[in-house]
């Protein structure tokens, strides 16, 4: 009975590894490749001031990421990532939304059945006193 409950609880310890060693794209950062990129520049009429903000799509295996980056703190950044066919059929789509941050990121997985993914990325960023920038970023569309 011991030796029963020894292979199963080692079986399971096995599947349990297997199970979490896939890593998401996001967390693979130095194998995403940026496929494209869109900058803009936010501007404050009072203050005269500006803030650079960057968005980037990267692809990486069987995933899209958009991510989205700001020189300073934002109050709302907003990110989203759709993957579609090679025939523009949606796939996959994903949002995600960040308050008081600098960096948002969305990801959209594509499959291995679609050999000619596209992909677009969508980048909104918001501050207080800041023209609100929405950028898009595309691949092979």
């Amino acid at each position: 009975m011991k030796r029963k409950i020894i292979l199963c609880t080692f079986l399971l310890s096995i599947l349990g590894f297997n199970v979490s060693t896939t890593a998401l794209a996001s967390e693979q950062g130095n194998l995403l490749e940026v496929v494209d990129s869109n900058e803009a520049t936010m501007s404050n009429a009072l203050t005269r001031s500006s803030i650079s903000v960057k968005g980037n799509l990267s692809k990486s295996n069987l995933v899209f990421v958009a991510t989205s980056t700001a020189s300073q703190t934002q109050d709302s950044i907003w990110s989203k990532c759709e993957s579609y066919t090679s025939g523009k059929k949606l796939i996959n789509s994903d949002q995600n939304t960040v308050k008081n941050s600098k960096y948002g990121s969305a990801q959209a997985t594509f499959g291995i059945l679609h050999t000619s993914p596209k992909s677009l990325g969508y980048h909104q960023f918001k501050k207080s006193g800041y023209n609100t920038v929405t950028l898009t970023t595309k691949y092979n569309w």
